[in-house]
């Protein structure tokens, strides 16, 4: 299932939940951007996946 995002319509300025794969097709995201909150939202995720140890993850097979 395709993960959905919230943008902005230019033309209308109004919010829509759209796949996120639409923002970076040539046609389909041509008329939408990303709100800032979703934007924000990306950033602190990107901040915590670059901060994850992945020697902190258990082994395969282990129980926390």
């Amino acid at each position: 299932m395709p993960k959905f995002v919230e943008v902005y319509a230019k033309a209308t300025g109004r919010k829509q939940h759209v796949p996120e794969t639409w923002l970076t097709h040539p046609v389909l995201g041509r008329d939408i951007r990303k709100t800032p909150l979703s934007e924000s939202q990306q950033r602190k995720a990107e901040a915590v996946l670059a901060k994850a140890n992945p020697d902190d993850a258990p082994a395969a097979g282990e129980r926390e």
